[in-house]
């Protein structure tokens, strides 16, 4: 599911930054358009903090906080043409298991699966990172939105 500048099913060239979440097994991607950077030679992540787009967009109809789920974000580099994906280090070792999911993420954000590097950050610990019980990625139901 994708929130922000972006039709789904609408035609890129480029990589997209922005967040996401994954629950119930679906990434949520909450991006925003390259267009405006392209040829800056900077590296680029997304504007908005996890907790006030949750807030903001995602929250309704759940009584989780915006830290319970496994999340993290893509940044692009354009001197490097290079995607990071940085996120929950639960979910790195998931995706590095289950390349399906990571096929989700870098579908979703148009990602050059040939230019991109995982990584992770102490600020990203869901539910299961911080060992306070399971942000089951499979058995809960992935989030809804009406846009």
């Amino acid at each position: 599911m994708r929130i922000g500048a972006l039709k789904i099913g609408a035609l890129k060239t480029m990589p997209s930054i922005g967040m996401f979440y994954v629950v119930g097994g679906e990434v949520t991607v909450i991006d925003m358009d390259l267009d405006s950077f392209k040829g800056d030679g900077k590296r680029h992540g997304p504007e908005r903090a996890h907790e006030k787009v949750w807030e903001e967009e995602l929250r309704r109809g759940t009584r989780y906080p915006y830290d319970f789920f496994p999340r993290g974000h893509v940044e692009y580099d354009d001197a490097e043409e290079t995607s990071y994906v940085i996120m929950d280090p639960c979910l790195k070792e998931i995706m590095l298991k289950d390349p399906s999911l990571l096929k989700k993420l870098t579908n979703e954000f148009h990602i050059d699966i040939d230019r991109f590097e995982l990584g992770y950050s102490k600020e990203y610990r869901c539910n299961n990172c911080r060992g306070e019980g399971t942000a089951d990625l499979e058995g809960l139901p992935a989030l809804s939105f009406v846009n």
